[in-house]
């Protein structure tokens, strides 16, 4: 998903209209509409707006995920070499594993992010949190 769908899909999350978050940030509604269709990309500055209007992650509006098995698989092995994940087999499942107690500050700092993902993801599994605050959760997360 890219910036634009990404911008769509937290700016009717949140309820706004095109013309609300154009308003609110200082941009035409058609600037806006263009946004939405990819016809056109703000600077950064107007996403960095962008973002704190809809209060989420600079990172998480910009975001494009991989569209092929061959991108992710090479977005893991660079994950990989940079936090020291690796793929191991538990519970007849291959699931990607971190050692807890990491050397390194990023290291850590994902290993807390993994955990904070695991328990939002077991807590839209229990039905104890929605689907659109699952979402919301992980529009605005920050490590």
């Amino acid at each position: 998903m890219g910036f634009a769908q990404n911008l769509k899909r937290m700016r009717a999350a949140r309820g706004l209209s095109q013309a609300d978050l154009a308003d609110a940030i200082g941009v035409s509604e058609i600037t806006m509409r263009k946004y939405e269709a990819a016809e056109r990309y703000p600077k950064d500055q107007t996403i960095d707006m962008l973002a704190a209007e809809l209060e989420v992650s600079r990172e998480a509006l910009v975001s494009d995920c991989a569209d092929t098995v061959d991108e992710a698989v090479q977005a893991l092995f660079d994950i990989e070499e940079r936090f020291g994940i690796k793929p191991i087999k538990l519970d007849g499942m291959v699931v990607i594993a971190m050692p807890e107690d990491a050397a390194a500050p990023e290291q850590e700092s994902l290993s807390r992010a993994m955990r904070a993902w695991y328990r939002s993801r077991r807590d839209l599994e229990d039905d104890e949190i929605t689907e659109s605050e699952y979402f919301a959760w992980k529009d605005s997360f920050k490590a």
